[in-house]
């Protein structure tokens, strides 16, 4: 198992429950890797261990970061909610605690799928994209991973500031300018959605949609879906990117195009496990 020790929902006495829970019923944890301190395991350390199976109790972007140094492995990952959205373990597992999915998972009742991803600008997302100045509300996401509530009041008027003031971007095709564009994977394309920011009411909202732990409830408009599309900045700058809640720079056109993950990742709530698809 890997444990973000640094998160703000790390517990190291439930990283204890859950492994009683799964060797109970034979699944014996080869050892618990703390990152950031330790790294997280490559595929050929995966591989020497005779690992079938990564458990990652963190938040997205520390399930990405295990995905993508674990690539080449041909075991699968299951995801465990240790972060402070964990929007990804709510889309594999639904509104559950890490109890819950380690008993499902040492009862057989999953399902072992590719996820769909956002490839591009050398990166790949699980949960998605957001490109623009709104990205700026990934450091009032920061203040509230670390509970540093003084500071929260100081970084969410940074991030109105930001967002206001920051080249707005746009899709390709629309010309329509946003504050943001969030770009999620479904199964069988990217969906956009374009925020809005029109007047002091919709700012609040943005924000307390990040407070309640879904940026996505934050106000905005349905972009529908693409198999490729690009992005730009107003100003022709870089675009500022938020990769599964971390922080990245994009190009001054940015690409993405729909994708699969290169391991296999443990579904098991049950509209998952009904869907053939997957």
């Amino acid at each position: 198992m890997a444990a973000n020790i640094n998160s703000g929902s790390y517990d190291e006495g439930l990283c204890k429950e859950v492994s009683q829970a799964l060797s109970a019923e034979g699944h014996e944890m080869a050892r618990l890797i703390e990152c950031p301190h330790e790294d997280l395991p490559d595929a050929a350390t995966l591989r020497q261990a005779g690992v079938d199976a990564l458990a990652v109790f963190g938040g997205d972007g520390t399930v990405n970061g295990a995905m993508r140094q674990a690539k080449g492995w041909d075991g699968h990952m299951l995801v465990l909610p240790g972060g402070t959205m964990n929007l990804l373990s709510r889309s594999l597992h639904g509104d559950v605690d890490s109890e819950t999915i380690a008993q499902r998972y040492a009862q057989g009742r999953i399902k072992l799928a590719r996820m769909p991803v956002a490839e591009g600008e050398g990166e790949i997302a699980l949960v998605g994209v957001i490109a623009g100045p709104t990205t700026a509300w990934g450091e009032v996401r920061e203040d509230m991973r670390h509970f540093n509530l003084a500071e929260m009041p100081g970084s969410i008027a940074d991030a109105w500031t930001k967002t206001f003031g920051g080249a707005q971007v746009q899709l390709d095709g629309t010309g329509e300018p946003y504050p943001a564009l969030f770009i999620e994977p479904k199964m069988d394309a990217l969906h956009v959605t374009g925020f809005t920011a029109e007047g002091a009411g919709q700012m609040f909202a943005h924000g307390l949609s990040w407070l309640k732990g879904d940026f996505r409830e934050g106000p905005h408009e349905d972009l529908g879906m693409r198999e490729a599309l690009e992005v730009s900045a107003a100003d022709g700058k870089p675009v500022g990117l938020l990769i599964d809640g971390e922080e990245a720079e994009g190009s001054a056109r940015c690409r993405f195009r729909h994708g699969l993950s290169p391991i296999d990742f443990v579904y098991t709530a049950e509209e998952c496990l009904a869907n053939p698809d997957l």
